[in-house]
């Protein structure tokens, strides 16, 4: 058994060893045919290295398509080593042993067509590995961007980044505007015991109750014609179904205003009376029933006599004293008018009306409006203690209206402290307020909710706020309206005050996604598909939405919890022609009379 053993290891050992040299005299005869070392040089070297350069060049890359590239190197480079191997064995084999063996293979067939292969081999394998080593640029350069872009973008993530509005993108995020009857809701806000403000992106009511409405001021904040009226319109209308006496002053003018007002007060039973104070027929005598230290309060107010502590009071006292001096004219009399008191102006004044030219000219100027041409006209006193609602409309562009606009709230805020029935609310809306601030009103935004008096204070943007005529300080005017107004209602406007807006809502925590790139073999960037996420603050209410809210849509603040967005629409009704009110004209009296 042992011999058979031997015996056949024997010629295993002897028919490697004949293979073996069969390979080596094939190799060798092949290597001494000039074409054939020619054809191993050019194709061979080219080709192995060419082979390896994909994966030498892609070593550093780590994306999913650098390592398929590395891979299929890697295949195209073993299969053409282990073929080449095959063929040059079986060449081998072929040439050592008797091509007849079997008649059932064409061995001379496969004979010819190997050493054809290889006596072709410097044109289609050098061509190939050419063409690999373009084809793997182009792919790294142009392809794999591509590729790693979609990746990156349609991979699945159980973190979600925070979509930030931008100037492209705004209008994924702006809401629509929703148009509606507002009074549907008025019922139902009165036995709530509540103003109904608008609805909320869910369509639900938003409802700010009357008890907190009363002991608070109101900011409104928008573009002209994107619903600032509208909003204090509805408001009206519900007030005036909750017994309060409002006063609106609107120095622009809003043509349907004084229809809807008068639709909401018929609604009511209450009176409601216009005033034009640009119209040339008297109407009302700012200074009616005013004593002396009124008066005095109502010029300084009114012609921006206030000391500021700069050098230019020195000139103010002297028309602080003149206002004094002019305020005594009322001792005997408290039906003067302006006129009254202008006319006696070099007669009270004496040598001293030089030194008080800038007090003289103002008061010519109110004297001169035809609209204080009467000793009584509209009563403000009985308007107060009474109730209603009263329309004050001037004219932005005539400053002497704009200065009897402001003598007029400043008397109305006098007023409102000192009547009688203090459980009477009331409330006063400015509208345009750059037009109307005063020394008066300032004050009275922190001291009115203790007289049950509230504000709502209306303008366009925060530097009206710093527009004034008055010598007040326009940073201590903007952040005395923004302090006192908890409650704040900002339609579209510009990008400064929607910024500040923005802030005053407040942020939401949130996921910035971070993505890395780098530069692949070949000079290309590339996204990595590693995400990262960063926790970050963002706002609640992005600047850029409120910047281009749509018609009648705001954010409102102060009501809820947080700050929302609110959807206000207008009340239809049908335009009617409301009178303005008519005083009987000024009498004509001795100069003297009640006079000093």
């Amino acid at each position: 058994m042992e011999n058979e053993l031997i015996i056949l290891q024997d010629k295993i050992t002897s028919q490697v060893s004949g293979l073996s040299l069969s390979i080596r005299d094939a190799l060798w005869e092949y290597s001494n045919n000039a074409d054939a070392c020619r054809n191993l040089t050019i194709t061979a070297i080219p080709t192995l290295w060419l082979s390896n350069v994909g994966r030498n060049f892609l070593i550093e890359d780590d994306t999913y398509i650098s390592v398929f590239i590395r891979g299929i190197s890697k295949l195209i480079f073993w299969s053409a080593i282990g073929a080449g191997i095959i063929s040059l064995s079986a060449l081998a084999f072929i040439t050592q042993y008797d091509i007849t063996l079997t008649k059932k293979i064409n061995w001379l067939w496969y004979k010819d067509t190997l050493i054809e292969i290889w006596q072709h081999s410097k044109h289609w394998l050098l061509g190939a590995s050419i063409g690999s080593a373009i084809l793997q640029f182009y792919i790294k350069r142009e392809f794999e961007p591509l590729i790693s872009n979609f990746l990156a973008s349609n991979s699945k993530d159980t973190i979600t980044a925070t979509t930030i509005p931008s100037a492209k993108n705004i209008e994924l995020f702006l809401p629509k505007s929703k148009f509606y009857d507002p009074r549907k809701f008025f019922n139902k806000a009165k036995k709530l015991n509540s103003i109904f403000i608008g609805l909320d992106e869910q369509n639900m009511p938003i409802y700010l109750p009357f008890d907190q409405f009363t002991v608070n001021n109101m900011q409104i904040i928008g573009q002209p014609g994107y619903g600032k009226g509208v909003l204090f319109s509805n408001i009206v209308w519900q007030l005036m179904a909750l017994n309060t006496t409002c006063i609106i002053f609107n120095p622009k003018k809003d043509s349907w205003a004084p229809s809807i007002l008068k639709h909401a007060c018929n609604a009511s039973g209450k009176n409601f009376t216009r005033i034009d104070l640009s119209a040339l027929i008297p109407s009302i005598n700012p200074i009616l029933g005013a004593i002396e230290s009124e008066i005095y309060e109502l010029f300084i107010a009114t012609f921006g006599l206030n000391r500021t502590g700069a050098d230019a009071d020195h000139y103010r006292n002297n028309d602080r004293k003149g206002a004094a001096l002019l305020s005594k004219t009322v001792q005997n009399n408290s039906n003067l008018t302006l006129k009254d008191i202008f006319k006696k102006t070099d007669e009270i004044l004496g040598s001293y009306t030089k030194e008080c030219a800038g007090l003289i000219v103002q008061l010519e100027e109110l004297a001169n409006i035809t609209a204080t041409n009467t000793h009584k006209g509209f009563d403000l006193m009985s308007f107060i203690d009474e109730g209603g609602c009263l329309l004050i409309e001037g004219d932005t562009i005539n400053e002497s209206t704009k200065i009897l606009m402001k003598m007029i709230l400043a008397r109305v805020i006098q007023l409102a402290i000192k009547r009688r029935n203090k459980n009477q609310h009331i409330c006063i809306i400015a509208d345009e307020v750059k037009y109307l601030l005063t020394k008066t009103l300032i004050d009275g935004a922190g001291i009115l909710r203790d007289y049950r008096v509230n504000l709502i204070i209306a303008h366009q943007a925060l530097p009206d706020l710093c527009d004034s005529d008055s010598a007040l300080d326009p940073e201590t005017v903007q952040n005395t309206i923004i302090g006192n107004t908890p409650i704040k209602f900002s339609y579209k406007t510009d990008f400064n005050t929607a910024q500040w807006f923005s802030n005053e809502c407040g942020t939401i925590s949130g996921y910035r996604e971070i993505v890395d790139t780098y530069s692949n073999a070949v000079v290309s960037d590339n996204l990595r598909l590693e995400k990262r996420f960063q926790t970050e603050e963002f706002p609640l209410i992005h600047p850029n939405i409120i910047q281009n809210l749509n018609l009648f849509t705001g954010v409102v603040l102060g009501i809820r919890k947080s700050a929302v967005i609110a959807f206000t629409s207008t009340i239809p009704i049908k335009k009617i022609d409301v009178p303005i009110y008519i005083a009987l004209p000024e009498e004509v009296v001795d100069e003297d009379e009640g006079l000093l």
